[in-house]
């Protein structure tokens, strides 16, 4: 977006469009209800577009995590190298009787 105020040639191109009769008989409430009714809802949809896109991504990608974590742990570790729990395994140290420890 250039900001910058317009030149001489410039505003002499743009004089014929300025000095229109539609545009000094449309009120300033038609375009705001222009902009609303057209402009608002193409927005909406280019942005909700994306959104969906994006939210679609981010599920499958989860998904695919979750399954890969899934078979990982249910099929893919073989027996010998399964431990369930940080300290599986040390249940029959428990059930061994009175700690021989005194």
């Amino acid at each position: 977006m250039d900001c910058r105020p317009a030149t001489a040639e410039e505003l002499d191109l743009l004089r014929p469009a300025l000095e229109a009769n539609w545009l000094a008989e449309v009120s300033e409430q038609e375009f705001l209800h222009f902009a609303a009714a057209t402009l608002a809802q193409e927005h909406l949809t280019e942005v909700k577009e994306r959104t969906i896109e994006r939210v679609e991504k981010t599920r499958r990608e989860v998904k695919a995590r979750l399954t890969q974590g899934i078979t990982y742990w249910t099929i893919g570790r073989t027996p010998s190298k399964t431990r369930s729990w940080p300290g599986s395994g040390r249940g029959h140290d428990l059930r061994a009787g009175p700690c021989s420890c005194r």
